[in-house]
C-alpha cells in the first residue's frame, strides 16, 4: 500500500533525527536563520517599491464594481420618511444581497458607515381585481441604522 507507507517513512524520519513532531502536521518548520539569509537576499529596491499599494487600489476598484448594482433605489413611504427623521434608512436592494455587501455599498455610494443593517424579504401576493389575478412582486429591502450626527443626502426631509 503506497499511501500508508509515505507515513512509515515519515516515522522513521522523525526518529533518525531525533526530534519529536507531530504526525498531523504535514509542513515542516524551517529555522529562522534561513528566513534572515532569505531577507538579506531581496535587493532594497524591490524591498522599497511593494506591490501592497497597487494590491490596495485594485481591491478598491474591485469592490466599487461589486457594489454597483446591490442598491436598487430608496424606499420612499410615508412609514421610512418617519424612519429617516430619526436616522433610519431604507432601500430596496438585489434579492442575492447581503449584509456585508450592503454596508460596503452605502459606504461607497453615500460616504457614511452604518451602525446596523436589517434585512426584510417581501415575497410576492397575488391580488385578485375582479375576475382578474395579478401578482404583487416580491423585494428584499434593508433597514440601515446609522450613528447620531450621521445623516445621508438622499432622505433630507422635513416632518412636522
Amino acid at each position: 500500500m503506497g499511501f500508508l507507507d509515505r507515513f512509515k517513512k515519515e516515522k522513521e524520519n522523525v526518529q533518525a533525527e531525533g526530534v519529536r513532531k507531530d504526525l498531523h502536521l504535514k509542513t515542516k518548520q524551517k529555522p529562522q536563520e534561513d528566513k534572515q539569509q532569505v531577507k538579506n537576499l531581496v535587493p532594497e529596491d524591490v524591498k522599497k517599491t511593494s506591490s501592497k499599494k497597487i494590491e490596495k487600489k485594485s481591491k478598491k476598484q474591485n469592490s466599487e464594481y461589486r457594489c454597483e448594482g446591490i442598491l436598487l433605489r430608496p424606499h420612499l413611504t410615508e412609514k421610512t420618511a418617519i424612519l429617516a427623521s430619526l436616522g433610519k434608512y431604507v432601500f430596496l436592494v438585489h434579492p442575492k444581497a447581503n449584509k456585508i455587501q450592503i454596508k460596503e455599498a452605502i459606504r461607497i455610494n453615500y460616504g457614511v458607515k452604518p451602525e446596523t443593517i436589517r434585512i426584510e424579504n417581501t415575497y410576492k401576493k397575488i391580488i385578485h381585481f375582479r375576475r382578474i389575478k395579478g401578482v404583487q412582486s416580491s423585494f428584499k429591502k434593508a433597514i440601515i441604522t446609522l450613528a447620531k450626527g450621521e445623516k445621508m443626502e438622499v432622505f433630507e426631509t422635513k416632518m412636522s
